[in-house]
């Protein structure tokens, strides 16, 4: 964040700060001095593309810019905010279409060839195609990092199929499905065939996997999270035409739709939620897990909590989500420099998570920094008391999404939950990669007719197959050649 003002004297300040309204030692001024077009140095130009870019990198890139006399970052961003349309009811209706069309226009680039030094989150489609450099061989050639730096399980997720990493972050996520013991706890294997079952005995229930896990969202989260193999990016291959995807298709058709939702019901509000799994009126709760906060929430709620994973064939999985992952275009001209300025995102000293998740709620990739966020939510944060004594007060508190005043407060974590949270960070697994929203939008158009009920779920099944073949041959055709 930054303000403007100008002195009395006509010289002109700029204040800046973080996001966190609690901790000010963050909070600078900066006094700007006037300088003629003459006395500015050249610097050389790199660039930094992506659909958007998340805050961390552009503050990293401002740090680089401030330090380096002779480079300087620019970033361009391919989703333009303006183009995003607010309905009556305050949300955003064609979010889809602004999605597509960025991601159009970047494929467009990419195709052709103008390629930018630095790719946030580069889409998948660049792997493999010699339009990414390796980052290993900068690794291994570091003096101060070193691939052990880093949790094998994180870094094995941003991995290429061809063992190579295109990409890199400095902080991670895991997607899972929380529940209680005493709800789902007699399940032996989280598959689709399963969730069908349970969602066919819980008719009695209004929202049985919440009020994000609806007939319209389902799908879409299995498909871009949750993956189980539909799609073989290596071969271009499709595999729709299974009893698993059939399996989703007829548990999606069960679930409430959007249209369900009572006015005056945040959806997703996970207050509201846990209170109705604790009451046994919601049978799960889809989550991704940034950092340790919303373990914690969760396992302070439910003496009896279990983590099912995300469905697969073989039984549930924890999914790893490596967000923020940066590229260096192989046709940069400068590949030392792009380096020194990834390198300083993965440096201990340059990752500044201030063992705070108010201020950063992600886990970071760098052992040690995991290792010391741990350690630090075992620490009560306490004050001054009325009566001179030392008390306890919240670290963090969730407050429910409406005027009910329902809230939860989060405390200093016990040193059993905290070894059960490690457990699941380092059970976490890289997974196969879901749809692109291209192939998306092919599948939504047939997934309405299903839910119309016109078709039966194998023939959607085997007409998703023919398309998305259809559409995956292509995609080889422009990739490969």
């Amino acid at each position: 964040n930054a303000k403007v003002g100008i002195f009395e004297d006509g010289r002109v300040f700029v204040i800046t700060g973080d996001n966190n309204p609690i901790d000010e030692k963050n909070i600078e001024l900066h006094i700007l001095t006037p300088i003629s077009r003459e006395e500015m140095p050249e610097k050389i130009i790199l660039t930094m593309a992506g659909l958007t870019i998340m805050e961390d990198a552009r503050q990293a890139i401002t740090a680089f810019n401030r330090q380096n006399p002779n480079y300087r970052i620019e970033i361009y961003e391919y989703v333009n905010q303006s183009d995003f349309k607010v309905g009556p009811d305050g949300f955003i209706t064609n979010a889809d279409e602004v999605w597509d069309q960025a991601m159009l226009r970047f494929q467009v680039d990419i195709v052709t060839g103008n390629i930018p030094d630095f790719i946030f989150q580069p889409p998948k489609e660049m792997y493999n195609q010699n339009l990414l450099l390796d980052l290993y061989p900068f690794i291994d050639a570091d003096p101060e990092i070193n691939r052990e730096d880093f949790l094998p399980n994180v870094l094995a997720a941003m991995e290429s199929s061809n063992g190579k990493l295109y990409s890199f972050g400095n902080q991670f996520a895991i997607n899972a499905i929380v529940s209680r013991h005493e709800l789902l706890g007699h399940i032996e294997k989280w598959t689709p065939a399963e969730i069908y079952r349970i969602i066919n005995d819980t008719q009695d229930m209004q929202f049985p996997f919440g009020t994000v896990m609806l007939r319209e969202l389902f799908i879409r989260m299995m498909l871009f999270t949750a993956n189980m193999g539909f799609i073989d990016w290596n071969n271009y291959l499709a595999h729709f035409d299974t009893d698993e995807f059939i399996d989703l298709l007829y548990t999606s058709m069960l679930l409430p739709s959007l249209s369900d939702i009572p006015p005056g019901i945040y959806q997703g509000d996970t207050v509201h939620e846990i209170i109705k799994m604790q009451r046994g009126e919601q049978l799960l709760k889809w989550g991704t897990f940034w950092g340790p906060s919303l373990y914690q929430l969760f396992a302070d709620s439910f003496d009896d909590m279990i983590i099912l994973g995300l469905p697969n064939v073989n039984g549930g999985i924890y999914t790893i989500n490596a967000s923020g992952g940066i590229g260096i275009g192989a046709s940069t001209e400068h590949p030392d420099i792009t380096w020194e300025f990834l390198r300083s995102l993965l440096l201990k000293t340059s990752n500044d998570f201030a063992l705070n998740t108010y201020s950063n709620p992600y886990f970071p990739v760098r052992i040690d920094l995991f290792d010391e966020l741990i350690e630090d939510i075992m620490k009560p944060r306490t004050r001054t008391g009325a009566g001179g004594e030392r008390v306890e007060y919240p670290r963090e508190v969730w407050l429910a999404q409406d005027d009910s005043g329902y809230s939860i407060e989060l405390y200093a974590m016990s040193q059993e939950k905290a070894d059960n949270l490690r457990i699941f960070v380092k059970s976490a697994i890289p997974t196969h990669r879901g749809i692109d929203n291209e192939l998306w939008v092919i599948i939504q158009s047939d997934l309405e007719q299903f839910y119309a009920g016109t078709r039966s779920a194998e023939d959607t099944a085997r007409i998703i197959q023919s398309r998305a073949q259809i559409w995956l041959s292509e995609l080889e055709l422009i990739y490969e050649n």
